[in-house]
């Protein structure tokens, strides 16, 4: 009877899901010019479906909160909206946040969803610049600390009124950082209002109220320091690494498992280690708790040694400090992968071809586990297993590593065949993903002889740091035209060449394992690269990889996606100091997920780059572990790709295709999840949710009749059709023709 009510429940889900409601509308600025990649952030009382709970440390959207971004014309739409009463509010650097209000009396417009089915548009928000002379908003902020004069994290800092100080206002309150500090901005001039410390969970004040007065002449207060009533007790220990050494910073989260709201200030709190790896947390009042490091990957390790939510321990606090709470990163699960390398013409084996490992980011700044994929997080010094293999006579290789996201590329040294990467792609920038939680043997390569050689080479030396490397670097070389491509390696020398060139303009670019992708000449983002024009043999062609070894406290991780959601594998986050040099990098792995650790607290410029998607540069402030999702205005894809995890195949297709104006697209599922079907057009915007919810193992289809979520008819063109589920995302290419 239990198991027949979940089915029910979870039918009747699914189903209201399917049908309803949307809101939509359009941001601009004062001046009506449309803002694009703005954030727009759906706000409820209740839990929103489709937001599942979030990690420790960064917590991302909430639970009651959903995010999209507009286009280039400035238009948004959330789908799938529940019937309730929600708030919204549009959010861009650059920009003075602003919610949707009352033109006449400036209150919060509540959006009213009473029915499925219900279409509400026109929910517009114009936004002001506060970057200029014509800003009048003013700001607060400062530390916040016990009476013991410690600073104090994670907790929320609201304001009000003077006249009413018992109402804060709406989307103004923060909460404080790793080392205690909080911003508020936002706040009107000439106006007086109280500042206060506020229960996470209550949302009601835990100090004393702090007044304080903005004008035009000094809208913006510092050192305002806000001071808490000690409370409770500490929990202390130290942060281990897999080989049992301290992890100077590590960043420790403590959360309630069961939230005490009457008593506790706190929804999560974290601190930093000293240099030792030793941490305490103050002001914890009775109650039990998980705990996690994180901060150094993208996966958290919960006290006292797992990756694992459900097997992490818990710490209890009674009526005395805890000590002794230590958590040991484990050491990582290692797998053994292998596969076979043939002839894709003849299909015979192919021996002495090098398969290896190769990601931008692995081991980068002595983070080797994180860099290759969500490992637990570790301070060790690089991969300490072999990153290549090569094949024997029957074509056959195999390596063993630790559980990760890996890209793998298979070369061939005599330079017969072309250099391929998994699932069939040439360069980096469109390769598939391998997700190793398991043995496997099933990733192969089928490698094309180089067809229609050409006559002429290029070549060149690549160092890093000003020295030649002591490891084979990888070459990539794509012609402007995107009619030819492939990848070579380094010599001890540090010198490479490309055979058999046709005559034509190419991006040149190196990459390893510390270094971000860098173009000749020696840049990061490929609208700046030089092409290199080959019409005889070019040599040369040198490239200089930088990088620098970092060792602050802080963090920046978080998603880069295209302008309709899907997130975006094997896109380069480069990070440049107030001089403009490279200081450290990320590449994103096959959810879109990037992490960087060891920051200094400082604003850095971020260059979002991918070959042949318009790049994003943008500044980012750093100060504690800071959560920031990029978007870039990239299709959701480009072919009828295939990324999957090996051994899960999926299929995706529809037919007819061509198709006019219904066609049928059918899938299989692997695994029992759920599952998000989607349709996009061109530029990357969701024309269509076909499903978002549970769907079991085995085939699925669908039909569409060409018309968007909104009922309106889309016209001819290209379309793609996304499946999304637990460690499967697969990619078609539809045509409707009329």
């Amino acid at each position: 009877m239990k198991l027949r009510f979940w089915i029910f429940l979870l039918i009747v889900t699914v189903a209201a899901m399917l049908n309803a409601a949307s809101i939509s509308g359009n941001i601009t600025d004062d001046q009506g010019i449309a803002i694009s990649q703005c954030k727009v952030i759906l706000h409820s009382q209740n839990v929103l479906p489709g937001n599942p709970p979030h990690d420790p440390g960064d917590p991302g959207v909430p639970e009651n909160e959903a995010v999209v971004y507009t286009n280039e014309q400035g238009n948004y739409v959330f789908n799938n909206v529940a019937v309730g009463s929600y708030s919204l509010r549009a959010d861009k650097q650059g920009y003075r946040d602003q919610s949707f209000i009352d033109p006449v009396t400036g209150d919060i417009r509540v959006i009213e969803i009473d029915a499925d089915e219900q279409e509400v548009e026109g929910v517009n928000i114009v936004m002001i610049r506060c970057d200029g002379p014509h800003d009048n908003f003013g700001s607060i902020s400062g530390i916040v600390k016990g009476t013991d004069n410690q600073p104090l994290s994670g907790i929320m800092v609201g304001v009000a009124y003077a006249s009413q100080p018992d109402s804060l206002i709406p989307f103004r309150y923060a909460e404080s950082r790793w080392d205690g500090s909080y911003h508020i901005g936002g706040l009107a001039t000439d106006q007086s209002y109280v500042a206060k410390a506020i229960n996470n969970f209550t949302m009601t004040s835990i100090s004393a109220d702090y007044p304080f007065t903005l004008t035009a002449q000094a809208p913006m207060l510092s050192n305002f320091d806000i001071s808490l009533p000690y409370m409770g007790y500490s929990i202390s220990g130290t942060a281990y690494d897999s080989q049992g050494q301290p992890i100077p910073h590590a960043y420790i989260v403590l959360y309630n498992i069961v939230p005490n709201t009457t008593n506790s200030i706190y929804l999560w709190t974290g601190t930093f280690a000293d240099q030792n790896g030793h941490y305490t947390l103050r002001h914890i009042v009775p109650g039990s708790y998980n705990m996690a490091l994180v901060g150094h990957s993208w996966t958290p390790v919960f006290y006292p040694s797992t990756p694992d939510y459900n097997s992490a321990g818990v710490v209890t606090v009674a009526d005395a400090n805890v000590e002794g709470i230590d958590i040991h990163i484990p050491v990582p699960q290692m797998y053994t992968v292998g596969g076979y390398v043939t002839d894709a013409a003849t299909s015979l084996p192919l021996s002495g071809i090098e398969v290896r490992i190769d990601r931008p980011g692995m081991g980068h700044h002595g983070h080797g586990d994180p860099s290759i994929g969500g490992c637990p997080a570790d301070s060790t010094n690089g991969p300490d297993f072999n990153t290549h293999a090569t094949t024997d006579e029957s074509g056959h290789w195999s390596l063993t590593i630790p559980q990760g996201d890996y890209v793998f590329v298979a070369f061939d040294p005599t330079h017969t065949y072309q250099a391929q990467f998994y699932a069939g792609a040439n360069t980096p920038f469109n390769a598939t993903h391998v997700i190793v939680n398991a043995d496997m043997d099933t990733v192969n390569f089928a490698l094309n002889l180089i067809a229609d050689p050409g006559t002429y080479s290029l070549s060149g030396t690549i160092s890093e740091n000003g020295t030649i490397p002591t490891y084979p670097v990888m070459v990539v070389a794509v012609s402007s035209d995107e009619d030819w491509e492939d990848a070579t390696m380094t010599n001890s020398d540090g010198t490479y060449m490309f055979h058999n060139i046709h005559a034509g303009n190419y991006y040149v670019l190196a990459y390893s394992q510390a270094a971000p992708p860098t173009y000749y000449q020696n840049v990061i983002n490929w609208e700046s690269a030089n092409l290199v024009a080959i019409n005889g043999n070019v040599v040369g062609i040198d490239i200089q990889l930088n990088y620098t070894l970092l060792s602050g406290p802080s963090s920046l991780s978080g998603t880069v996606a295209s302008l309709g959601g899907t997130p975006l594998a094997n896109v380069t986050i480069a990070l440049s100091d107030n001089q403009g040099n490279i200081v450290t990098f990320a590449t994103t792995d096959a959810n879109g997920q990037y992490s960087i650790p060891d920051l200094v607290n400082q604003n850095y410029t971020a260059t979002v780059t991918v070959l042949n998607v318009p790049s994003l540069e943008t500044t980012v402030t750093v100060n504690g572990n800071v959560s920031h999702d990029f978007v870039l205005n990239a299709p959701t894809a480009t072919d009828d790709e295939i990324q999957t995890t090996p051994g899960k195949a999926v299929s995706l297709t529809n037919y007819p295709n061509p198709f006019n104006p219904v066609t049928t697209i059918a899938f299989n599922v692997p695994k029992a999840s759920t599952v998000t079907a989607e349709i996009y057009n061109l530029k990357g915007q969701k024309v269509k949710t076909l499903v978002h919810g549970f769907l079991s193992t085995g085939s699925h289809q669908y039909s569409w009749n060409g018309t968007n979520d909104n009922g309106k008819t889309v016209g001819s063109g290209v379309y793609f059709c996304t499946i999304k589920g637990d460690s499967f995302h697969s990619v078609h290419k539809m045509v409707m023709l009329k």
